[in-house]
């Protein structure tokens, strides 16, 4: 978004539920990218490693690792560890707000956000209400 070129990509999202009560989610992502240099793609490819796990009534916390690299030479490869949390406050209204920690130079030292998402189909009371 923004760059002005065509990209392309997949996810395989994966979910596990581990005791007590957290959920485990997979997702891996391959893509081609805008490269360096403008003139055409590179093999990009992501992992997300979150845990989630409701914390109180409507509310859920998570952690993640996020890993973005590309096959490029000379692209540079970011990883964060970040934080969320995620608040239903109507029935198909959610709250929610997090940070991303940047892990090495290619990544944002920080950004936080907020945001209101609403849903159509979302339960109030469901466990892990939204997966990122």
């Amino acid at each position: 978004v923004g760059n002005g070129a065509y990209e392309v990509g997949v996810l395989f999202p994966v979910s596990f539920a581990l005791p007590p009560d957290v959920t485990m989610s997979l997702v891996p992502e391959f893509g081609a990218l805008k490269n360096i240099a403008n003139n055409g793609h590179s093999a990009a490819f992501s992992q997300i490693i979150n845990f989630s796990r409701t914390i109180g009534e409507n509310l859920t916390g998570y952690v993640e690792f996020f890993a973005g690299e590309s096959a490029e030479a000379g692209a540079k490869n970011a990883y964060t560890f970040d934080v969320a949390a995620a608040y239903v406050i109507a029935p198909n209204l959610q709250l929610d707000a997090g940070a991303n920690i940047g892990l090495n130079r290619a990544a944002s030292d920080i950004q936080a956000y907020f945001g209101i998402l609403p849903f159509s189909t979302l339960k109030v009371g469901s466990k892990n209400n939204i997966n990122r």
